[in-house]
This record gives C-alpha cells, structure tokens and sequence, in this order.
C-alpha cells in the first residue's frame, strides 16, 4: 500500500484481535465484516451516528427540544 495507515494489518489493532478466532487469518474472513465494514448503508449510519456524538447539541437547543 501506498501510505502507511493502508499498510497496517488487523493483526497489529488491538481493538480487532478479540473479534478474530483461530479460524481466521485476517479480519475480511470474518463474516460480519461486509455487513460493517463494506455495506454502504451501515457505514453512512455509523458515520451520522458518529458524527452526533462529536458534535452534541448545546444545552440550550437540548432543554428547548425537551420542553416540548
């Protein structure tokens, strides 16, 4: 790969090796990983979800939301 974030394997992420089993030797084996990783709809839903939680409403748009 041409840059180094791409030249990472899944072996060297912490938060991926508790998903792998003995029967896979990279991730895209997984069968949930086209499901998360390569369905376009859920990646536009986790990246909206995401995005929410980066950038909360403030205080005041969240009371006036709650009072109605």
């Amino acid at each position: 790969m041409p840059t180094d974030p791409e030249s990472v394997c899944c072996k060297e992420i912490a938060n991926i090796i508790y998903v792998m089993d003995e029967e896979f030797s990279c991730i895209i084996q997984h069968p949930f990983f086209y499901h998360y990783c390569q369905h376009r709809e859920s990646i536009e839903i986790n990246l909206k979800m995401i995005g929410e939680q980066r950038h909360p409403p403030n205080i005041r748009d969240l009371n006036q939301y709650l009072a109605f």
